[in-house]
């Protein structure tokens, strides 16, 4: 897992740093527990991908979890739940969905990504 999270990270950085971004860039995890509908950060994808990205990368990082207690991940922020729509979700530079947990509107990402915003869906859609 922690393979896959490094390329995936990597890639993602990559396309980043080639949009020019003269400051860090800010990206979104979507998705912390283990699978859709749990709360548990063993064999977490998402928990993993920013790890990797903290570690490896000058990058800003917050995840989104509408399962996962504020404390949960104490080494990442936790974006607001109520924030979650076009204008909250724009500030990221990039948005990757680890799982896709029940609780938010996804159509939101479609719209943000017809205007150019990265969204990367690491679980099937």
């Amino acid at each position: 897992m922690q393979e896959q999270a490094a390329r995936i990270g990597d890639r993602i950085m990559k396309t980043l740093r080639a949009k020019d971004h003269s400051q860090r860039p800010k990206v979104l995890v979507v998705g912390m527990g283990s699978d859709r509908g749990q709360s548990d950060l063993s064999h977490s994808p998402g928990k993993a991908l920013a790890v990797h990205l903290l570690s490896e990368h000058d990058v800003y990082v917050e995840f989104a979890d509408p399962l996962m207690e504020r404390d949960a991940i104490s080494f990442i922020p936790q974006f607001e739940d109520a924030m979650w729509g076009v204008e909250g979700l724009r500030t990221f530079d990039a948005i990757l969905v680890a799982v896709d947990q029940n609780g938010y509107d996804y159509t939101v990402l479609d719209q943000l990504e017809r205007e150019g915003k990265i969204i990367e869906w690491l679980c099937r859609r």
